[in-house]
C-alpha cells in the first residue's frame, strides 16, 4: 500500500477534508499468470490492525470486556464511565499494519 498525501491540482476552494484525504495503490497480482494490477483510488480514512496484545492495560481491558459480556448476558445496564479501553500507541498500530518499519 502506497501512502500520499496532496491535494488537487486546479481546485478553487478545498473543504477541510482535503487535508486528511490520501491516495491507496492497491497491488492485485493472478496466481496464474502472475500478472499484476495497480488501482488507485483517493481515500480519507486510513484502517490499521489493532495490536490488542501490546496494550499496557490488556488485562485490564480483557477482565472489563469479560465484566461487560456476563453484564449483557444478565440484562444489567452498562455505564459508560467504566468502560475500560485499550490503550495502543499510533506507532504500535503503523508498525503492526506494515506502514513503517521498526
Amino acid at each position: 500500500i502506497l501512502l500520499s498525501g496532496g491535494r488537487e491540482k486546479n481546485k478553487p476552494e478545498l473543504q477541510s477534508t482535503d487535508n486528511f484525504a490520501f491516495e491507496i495503490e492497491e497491488r492485485i497480482q493472478c496466481n496464474q499468470s502472475q500478472k499484476v494490477l495497480y488501482k488507485t483510488r483517493k481515500d480519507y480514512c486510513l484502517s490499521l490492525p489493532l495490536p490488542l496484545h501490546l496494550a499496557p492495560n490488556r488485562d485490564e481491558a480483557e477482565a472489563w470486556e469479560a465484566r461487560k459480556a456476563e453484564m449483557d448476558r444478565t440484562g444489567e445496564r452498562v455505564k459508560g464511565d467504566d468502560c475500560i479501553k485499550y490503550q495502543l500507541d499510533l506507532k504500535q498500530c503503523l508498525v503492526s499494519g506494515q506502514f513503517i518499519m521498526m
